[in-house]
């Protein structure tokens, strides 16, 4: 698919014809090239950081099997972990060093949205819609997901972007599948969104409490992408 195809080399897979927001946190940042997959990156590369996102990945390990191979959080995760034991080796069991340096980075992690997308409201491939309410649902997105970060923390995370889910209720994807009568969006598809959002911005907030040294930072693109709706001519749509 065409996904990035209007970055001057053609396609690169990602998700929108363009950059995504970690490509122009990264510009902003004065990177000088955008954060590479973690597929390629090895070794001192690994000092200018890695991309460890897969498309149509989820926080629950199944989400997106119906769009064929892909790494789900966890096994992000795990790469991550690895990334840290390359780099204990480059600073040569220094792991003092080693987590000055960790504490400096900025993890970003935007998670979610397939696994309502790609799962509890993809019926006829998931059981999860008939064997969860929606807040039974999010209640059990959330714990899986502080498993997830948590790990992160302990590998050395310190900083890190947590991203609620956008109003995946009003995208071209689902508005084709769904009959609202004129209306611009699904608004069971948002109400069940929002049960996980308000539960991550409270996760976030207790990691800021409990875990020390962490800086965690809750981006509502939810709101964000609401104004984008609401005001959709002053952005030129």
């Amino acid at each position: 698919m065409p996904y990035g195809l209007d970055f001057p080399q053609g396609a690169t897979g990602r998700f929108t014809n363009g950059r995504t927001f970690v490509d122009i946190l990264a510009q902003l940042l004065g990177f000088p090239n955008y954060i590479p997959p973690y597929a390629r990156v090895r070794g001192r590369a690994l000092l200018r950081g890695a991309n460890y996102a897969s498309g149509a990945a989820g926080i629950r390990d199944e989400t997106g099997n119906n769009l064929g191979d892909h790494m789900p959080m966890n096994q992000q995760v795990g790469n991550f972990g690895r990334s840290v034991e390359e780099l204990r080796r480059l600073f040569r069991g220094d792991n003092s060093t080693l987590n000055a340096y960790l504490s400096k980075c900025i993890l970003y992690s935007g998670l979610g949205s397939n696994d309502y997308l790609n799962n509890y409201f993809m019926t006829d491939y998931y059981s999860t819609h008939s064997q969860y309410t929606p807040q039974e649902y999010a209640s059990a997105l959330l714990q899986d997901y502080c498993q997830q970060l948590s790990e992160l923390y302990k590998l050395g995370g310190r900083k890190v972007i947590v991203t609620a889910i956008g109003q995946i209720g009003c995208i071209p994807y689902q508005l084709a599948r769904y009959d609202g009568n004129g209306s611009r969006c699904n608004e069971e598809i948002n109400d069940a969104i929002q049960l996980f959002n308000s539960g991550l911005k409270r996760l976030v907030i207790h990691f800021n409490k409990v875990l020390p040294g962490a800086k965690f930072v809750f981006l509502d693109s939810f709101e964000s992408s609401k104004d984008l709706v609401l005001n959709a001519k002053t952005y030129g749509m």
